[in-house]
């Protein structure tokens, strides 16, 4: 399979165990003579702000995200000057409320793991 490494930039966690990475790794790659794509494979653009649901790759080095598609959040600029999120769970949710719902969900999976 092929893979591209693509350069992030962390600018929040909501867990602060990967917030030292500088890449992601998404299927697909493109060379001179080739493109491969994959289906549920994240379209980024440089410049893109996005929220990622990430995972480390079993071997410890690399770093991907959780359902392509659907561990990936757009974020926009509303016409109310509020930045929204939307994604899979998401349709223009603003930043403040999709955070809310996050740190509740992690608290309750969080409380149900002890």
């Amino acid at each position: 399979m092929a893979y591209t490494d693509v350069g992030i930039q962390v600018s929040w966690a909501l867990k602060d165990v990967l917030t030292d990475i500088s890449s992601v790794q998404l299927p697909g790659a493109q060379d001179a003579d080739h493109l491969v794509v994959f289906d549920r494979t994240p379209r980024l653009v440089v410049g893109d702000d996005v929220v990622f649901f990430l995972r480390s790759i079993p071997d410890g080095h690399q770093t991907a995200v959780l359902g392509l598609d659907e561990g990936t959040y757009r974020v926009r600029l509303g016409d109310d000057g509020a930045l929204r999120v939307s994604g899979v769970e998401a349709d223009d949710t603003p930043v403040s409320e999709f955070e809310d719902e996050l740190l509740a969900e992690w608290m309750t999976d969080d409380e149900d793991q002890h």
